[in-house]
């Protein structure tokens, strides 16, 4: 019997939540294999682990169908804006309120209700996805990917980088499959 893998289960799980609020275009994900392939994961290797990613395919089109609810097109639009301005180190979610005309209070409870994690949870993912995709597609120092992306105190982003990903940037940056030399190796995720 394959034993469940922990980190994978973790990555799949983070990668259905991007995908969710992602982009529109990404939010026709019709099967397990396009959840797999937008999140450069390999393909389950026990059945708990498929049982796992039929689970969360299942949960994202229920998420996705439950996003016209309770004035979900709000929510639409703070999502794409903040994607749109999450590089702004002055995004906070007063700014999102007042670009939106609706209350501090309002969006901190609707948000967390409708995406599932609270604003400055969902503007650090962001900001770390990016950086993750900035560290593999450049070879800018960290504290310069830490301040493109949106972190105004570049010793936060290494910090809350190895908590998200496991591991530092510097590290991120040079383990296979997921730094520049996995680049045009046709290697992806195991």
């Amino acid at each position: 019997m394959t034993m469940l893998d922990p980190i994978w289960t973790k990555h799949l799980i983070e990668c259905a939540r991007r995908v969710i609020w992602t982009s529109a275009s990404l939010r026709e994900v019709a099967s397990p294999v396009e959840l797999l392939t937008l999140g450069g994961l390999r393909a389950p290797r026990s059945e708990a682990e498929r049982l796992i990613l039929l689970g969360v395919v299942t949960d994202i089109r229920q998420k996705l169908v439950g996003q016209t609810g309770f004035d979900g097109g709000a929510i639409d639009d703070m999502v794409r804006y903040i994607r749109q301005h999450s590089r702004n180190p002055e995004l906070s979610r007063a700014a999102v309120a007042r670009a939106h005309r609706r209350s501090d209070s309002w969006i901190a409870h609707r948000f967390k209700e409708a995406v599932g994690v609270s604003f400055a949870s969902f503007l650090s993912d962001l900001r770390l996805t990016e950086g993750a995709d900035l560290l593999q597609s450049t070879t800018a120092p960290v504290k310069e990917i830490a301040l493109t992306v949106g972190f105004t105190d570049v010793g936060t982003f290494p910090r809350l980088f190895k908590r998200r990903f496991g591991m530092s940037p510097t590290q991120w940056r040079k383990a296979p499959g997921t730094g520049l030399q996995a680049r045009g190796t046709g290697h992806g995720a195991r």
